[in-house]
């Protein structure tokens, strides 16, 4: 029992991580803090006014009229996006995201009056994330603002929320027991060292191959064996693999499915252990109790 466990304990704790930082990340329907940095001050007051209302207080807005208290502001308070001016005494709007960048990667939008293309191109070339034109029909401007900045919020913690679980399963891929992963046509895809360690076998060599080609059970040759098993109302989950080397190794397997958003199967990850120590050992306790 306790191989099993052992078995199950290194995917269920990464799927574990990824819940939670699903459910942490993307909040969408938690308050959004904007910090608004603009020279005119009516502007400002229309600006929030207008995105915690229309916006049902998703929006938390907070204005500045000086652009050069931004860095003791972020480093102080924790804002979601920055929506900035372009032309302002103190600093322009371009000037302040570089400024920003290098120590941030908070979103980032140009809201300004100035309608210049050579400044467009600039801002979008250095990588902000959106350049919004100032309009006089105000309701339709801040709906307009108001998707805008859903969009890029969401884009931005799911940026944040495929590192994170990219992070996380490298650390549990890297130290678990040996694990492989297969496309929906089964092709392997990806191993970790403790499998090409337990199957002696190069990685290089076992990649773009058939799941049932390395290493395959002896009972089932040519056929996925994780096919056949689930078309079983009890699936085995315990084979006798041969591994290229021509030897033999009982292996204890579990597999789970992945899918992808529409519910349709992607593929698998599947996690071994091996059995043939644990066999040997009981067989020479049996015995021993024999004599």
């Amino acid at each position: 029992m306790k191989c099993v466990e052992a078995l199950y304990e290194s995917e269920d704790v990464w799927k574990n991580h990824c819940n939670v930082l699903y459910r942490d990340v993307l909040k969408i329907n938690s308050i959004i803090r904007i910090l608004h940095i603009d020279d005119d001050e009516d502007f400002l007051k229309i600006t929030k006014k207008m995105l915690e209302k229309k916006s049902g207080n998703l929006f938390q807005v907070y204005s500045i009229t000086n652009p050069l208290n931004v860095d003791s502001l972020l480093k102080e308070t924790h804002f979601d996006i920055i929506l900035s001016d372009y032309a302002m005494p103190e600093m322009d709007g371009l000037s302040l995201f570089k400024n920003i960048r290098q120590y941030s990667d908070i979103p980032f939008i140009v809201f300004t009056g100035i309608d210049r293309e050579e400044i467009t191109l600039q801002a979008l070339n250095l990588g902000v994330n959106n350049y919004l034109l100032k309009s006089q029909i105000i309701i339709t401007q801040f709906f307009y603002l108001i998707r805008i900045i859903k969009d890029i919020i969401k884009f931005h913690q799911t940026e944040i929320l495929l590192e994170e679980i990219s992070n996380h399963f490298e650390q549990i891929f890297n130290v678990s027991n040996p694990i492989r992963i297969i496309d929906k046509n089964c092709n392997i895809i990806e191993v970790n060292n403790a499998y090409c360690s337990l199957f002696k076998v190069k990685k290089e060599y076992i990649l773009g191959k058939k799941c049932f080609q390395i290493p395959y059970p002896r009972r089932c040759q040519f056929k996925c064996p994780i096919n056949v098993d689930h078309k079983k109302k009890n699936p085995e989950s315990e084979y006798e693999v041969i591994t290229p080397k021509m030897e033999s190794i009982s292996s204890q397997m579990k597999v789970t499915s992945l899918y992808n958003s529409l519910g349709e199967a992607v593929g698998c990850i599947e996690s071994f252990y091996n059995t043939s120590d644990h066999k040997e050992t009981k067989l020479i306790a049996d015995r021993s109790e024999q004599t």
